[in-house]
């Protein structure tokens, strides 16, 4: 399975860890980790950014878009932050 391909199904399949900073910004977004797995179903982008982390966008239970910044570390995807657009 691709990187991407994983990291998509580990979203869809609630398969993460959520960092503090991230469940913060859920909080702040009202954005819930079902609207995380909804990310992870309908997702119209996925792009590894030159620092490591992956920039995945896609929507949320609702339709709106919510971008979700995702860390691999030792076979674990972790939700780093989150926010809309």
């Amino acid at each position: 399975m691709l990187r991407a391909e994983a990291i998509l199904y580990a979203l869809s399949s609630g398969n993460f860890v959520v960092t503090i900073h991230a469940l913060q910004r859920m909080a702040q977004k009202k954005i819930f980790e079902i609207d995380i797995r909804s990310v992870g179903e309908t997702c119209c982008q996925a792009c590894l950014q030159s620092h490591g982390t992956w920039k995945v966008k896609g929507r949320d239970s609702h339709g709106r878009r919510v971008t979700v910044i995702v860390a691999e570390e030792k076979s674990k995807i972790i939700i780093v932050t989150v926010f809309g657009g």
